[in-house]
């Protein structure tokens, strides 16, 4: 499903940026990101608070958490018997206490990821703060679907559906293209 999102691996976006710094300012945690989960690695598709990275899908918090058509959360990870011998809450790989985080499913059913903040204290979250992450984790989904759909349509507008070679709109636009280049 990651793949048919055409998400996986891309370049920082701006859009997804803005999501984390809300959910972050919702939660308010110093950190939140956006995890696309695959068979094997989390990979960190936009990150408020530190640099995207991409992590081992064992190793994973959201690995767990994606198992949920819901919310995850837990005021101290610590305190969890789900998350109290993640590395990212021991300290080999980070010092979560904080983690809450909504999954990312798709209109067809599947869950991609999750969108999660997370702080290095316990911190207790109200269940506005909860309902207003999945919102958010919602608003992306169409995001990234709505994106698919228009990169699906542009490919239709100029590619023969029978064998995928280019049209002639596709042949018209670059002809255009290339008239105006060579007229600077």
């Amino acid at each position: 499903m990651l793949r048919d999102l055409e998400v996986l691996d891309r370049p920082p976006d701006a859009e997804l940026d803005a999501l984390t710094r809300l959910a972050a300012h919702v939660c308010g945690t110093p950190r939140a990101e956006v995890n696309l989960i695959d068979a094997y690695r989390q990979w960190q598709a936009a990150a408020y608070g530190a640099a995207p990275t991409e992590s081992d899908r064992d190793d994973s918090m959201c690995g767990f958490s994606i198992m949920s058509r819901d919310v995850t959360y837990t005021p101290d990870a610590s305190r969890s018997e789900q998350f109290a011998d993640n590395p990212h809450v021991t300290g080999v790989l980070d010092r979560i206490r904080l983690y809450v985080a909504a999954p990312l499913v798709t209109t067809g059913g599947h869950v991609v990821g999750t969108l999660c903040a997370f702080a290095p204290e316990p911190v207790e979250l109200s269940a506005q703060q909860l309902d207003r992450m999945r919102d958010l984790a919602a608003t992306l989904v169409h995001l990234l679907e709505l994106r698919r759909s228009a990169g699906m349509l542009a490919r239709a507008a100029t590619r023969d559906t029978l064998t995928g070679l280019p049209n002639r709109t596709l042949l018209v636009e670059s002809v255009e293209r290339a008239v105006a280049r060579r007229s600077r």
